[in-house]
């Protein structure tokens, strides 16, 4: 499964970058105006079901989502 949103911001289009790794969703990238994670809770995807792989390891333990 791949989620895509694209925004277009002038000149520029913006696309994260989601990977789905050992089931679960990682974030690599996001440079949208709403946050990729918040579409995906309100889609029903899980807290810990997500990563935000664009924290370094040592970083994603202090957010709600999952570490890996």
């Amino acid at each position: 499964m791949a989620v895509r949103q694209i925004k277009l911001l002038g000149d520029f289009c913006v696309s994260p970058n989601i990977d789905i790794i050992n089931d679960k969703v990682w974030i690599q990238y996001d440079g949208t105006s709403q946050p990729v994670a918040e579409a995906l809770l309100e889609a029903g995807i899980l807290h810990k079901d997500i990563v935000l792989g664009f924290h370094p390891a040592e970083l994603r333990q202090y957010t709600d989502f999952a570490v890996s």
